[in-house]
């Protein structure tokens, strides 16, 4: 009964091992696709800012150009000196539109920059959790290993127990043929003075 009971408690064990190798396993694979993650995100936030660099040389070139012709004057002559009505008017329109594009400029530099920023929170966020996981993962490598440990030592001390239980089955088994020959020989003794009073 206690070696059926010791067993018993020696597969729940296993099986708590196997449960602990299996949620190591998941949080390694997780681990793995947050680092891809992480790795994407490093890539895009390279592209986004790229993207800006590009974006804020373009505009600096917009603001030098505006501010080397930036008085009313030189863009009065520049409508004036049109040859016709109709190329005037496609001065002042390309005026207008040389404005409307600045003011798009700096709009999309602030929705890139802002872009940006959330990429970066996120990709912190991700490293944070990695970093959780990876934390984790290593308390339950401990924990397995004090498992391993409860095991082996289990089975240490079923293997002891075995043995003294053995031995003294033994010592049991020749206290008991002695027993059986002293009886014996008591019989035998009671029967011959039976005989002999006869």
């Amino acid at each position: 009964k206690s070696k059926s009971a010791n067993l018993n408690q020696l597969v729940l064990i296993n099986k708590k091992i196997s449960k602990r190798e299996e949620l190591i396993n998941a949080i390694e694979q997780e681990v793995s696709g947050i680092e891809s993650q992480v790795q994407n995100m490093n890539d895009t936030i390279y592209r986004i800012s790229s993207d800006l660099t590009a974006l804020k040389s373009e505009y600096a070139s917009l603001i030098y150009s505006t501010y080397r012709n930036k008085s009313a004057y030189n863009r009065l002559m520049f409508l004036f000196s049109s040859r016709s009505f109709n190329q005037a008017y496609k001065r002042l329109k390309y005026l207008r539109q040389y404005s409307e594009y600045r003011k798009e400029q700096v709009k999309n530099i602030s929705v890139i920059q802002q872009e940006l920023a959330l990429k970066k929170l996120e990709l912190e966020k991700r490293k944070s959790s990695k970093l959780s996981l990876k934390h984790t993962r290593e308390q339950e490598r401990n924990m397995l290993s004090e498992e391993k440990l409860e095991k082996d030592g289990k089975i240490k001390s079923l293997t002891t127990q075995e043995k003294k239980l053995l031995v003294k089955l033994r010592e049991n088994e020749t206290a008991l043929n002695k027993l059986q020959v002293a009886i014996e020989a008591l019989v035998a003794a009671e029967i011959r003075k039976a005989n002999e009073e006869k």
